[in-house]
Parts: C-alpha cells; sequence; structure tokens
C-alpha cells in the first residue's frame, strides 16, 4: 500500500495526474490513497518533498535523478546494443557476487533460488570436457514469473546490467522449454500456481575478446 506523509504533502497534485489508476484524489489540500493500487511508483518518482513511499519495497536504492549520472546518449545505447554477443565459450572465473547484487534483483520477477545454484554447482563438478549444453558457463539464472511480458523486460534489464558488468550472456531457449516441461523441477524450485521460468540466462566472463559490430538485415519498418 502507498503511504503519503501528511506532513510533508504540499498539495500540489503532481502525483494525482500521474496516477493512471486514478487512485489519488485532493483531501483539505493533502493527497490521500483511495484503495490498494497497482505500485508502479509514478507517485513516489514525481513527488517534489518526497511525500510518498511504499512500505513493501526496498527503499534505500532510491536515487535522486542526476543527468550526468543518468542520461545514456542514444548513440551509446544503440552501440552497446548493437555491440553484445550470445556467448557460448566462458572462462573458468567465478562471478563476483557483487556483480549479482547489481543486477534488478528487487523485480519481483527475479528471485534468488539457492537451491538451483547449489545444483548448478553439482552439476559443474561432473559435467564433460566438452559442454554443449551449458557451454561451461559459471552461472545460470533463471527469470521467473506469472507474466511473460513482466519477465521478458526483467530479463533484458539483468541481461544489459550484466554485459556492463563485462560478464557475457546466453538465452538457451532449449533449456527453458525443457525446465517449463518437468513437473519434478517446478516442484524443486517451488514455483507458485501461475509461476513458469520466463528466460533461461548463462552467464560467465568471455573467453574471447570481439572487436567490432557485426552486420545486421536491414529492419522493415512500417509505421500504420
Amino acid at each position: 500500500m502507498v503511504n503519503i506523509n501528511i506532513e510533508k504533502c504540499i498539495g500540489c497534485g503532481k502525483c494525482i495526474k500521474v496516477c493512471f489508476p486514478r487512485n489519488i484524489f485532493l483531501e483539505n489540500g493533502k493527497a490521500k490513497i483511495k484503495r490498494e493500487c497497482m505500485m508502479c511508483g509514478h507517485c513516489l518518482a514525481i513527488c517534489p518533498v518526497s511525500a510518498v513511499t511504499l512500505p513493501d519495497y526496498l527503499s534505500d536504492n532510491i536515487q535522486e535523478y542526476n543527468e550526468e549520472t543518468f542520461k545514456i546518449t542514444p548513440e551509446n545505447l544503440l552501440n552497446f546494443i548493437k555491440f553484445r554477443r550470445s556467448i557460448r565459450d566462458y572462462q573458468q572465473k567465478e562471478i563476483e557476487i557483487e556483480k549479482l547484487k547489481n543486477m534488478p534483483s528487487n523485480d519481483p520477477s527475479l528471485r534468488w533460488k539457492d537451491k538451483w545454484f547449489e545444483k548448478y554447482q553439482e552439476y559443474k563438478e561432473k559435467r564433460p570436457e566438452t559442454d554443449m549444453f551449458f557451454f561451461n558457463a559459471s552461472m545460470i539464472m533463471l527469470i521467473i514469473a506469472e507474466d511473460e511480458l513482466d519477465g521478458g523486460l526483467a530479463a533484458s534489464n539483468a541481461e544489459k546490467m550484466a554485459v556492463a558488468q563485462g560478464l557475457g550472456v546466453l538465452f538457451s531457449s532449449f533449456i527453458k522449454i525443457s525446465l517449463n516441461h518437468s513437473n519434478q523441477i517446478n516442484k524443486f524450485l517451488g514455483l507458485k500456481n501461475k509461476e513458469r521460468i520466463i528466460a533461461c540466462m548463462l552467464l560467465g566472463y568471455p573467453k574471447n575478446k570481439y572487436l567490432r559490430t557485426v552486420p545486421r538485415k536491414e529492419k522493415e519498418l512500417e509505421i500504420l
């Protein structure tokens, strides 16, 4: 539930304008919440006096907007996207826990499964020299969600953060489909009723260093 500090609220109405479900109203010059909401956080992000809080979410990672550290130029972002490679050859090097913590793990679609990590560690100790299934990846990250779009967006964010930290990523549809068809795996992971594996990401440090982007087919763009 969204909380609004009445002492701080100045009644500017900005939170009302950005609330898509129309769940906020003014009463005696102060913002009030009507009912439970979708918790998008727009009201928190726009409040000029930081009167809004979301008690059910982590607050220690909230950052004030700073153009110098937040803005990414379109040219750099495009080059970043074009330069990414699907990595199938990894160094035998463990991923630092700090880099994992930098992943957007506060997203509900990303939940750490210690049991799964332990099981993969067991496999790594026994796997063949030529691993055409996991490609000697240091880690496997499973994106678990009820909604496919939410999970897909979480996977995309996790990949960008991984690559920005020098890691390589491979999305494995084969592993994802195989795991989703296994009731034993679903039970092992403790998936809830509507939850399923949306993406399977192999992670590790790339063994090879790429020097340039590669050509792509021209996009077909139709504006309706």
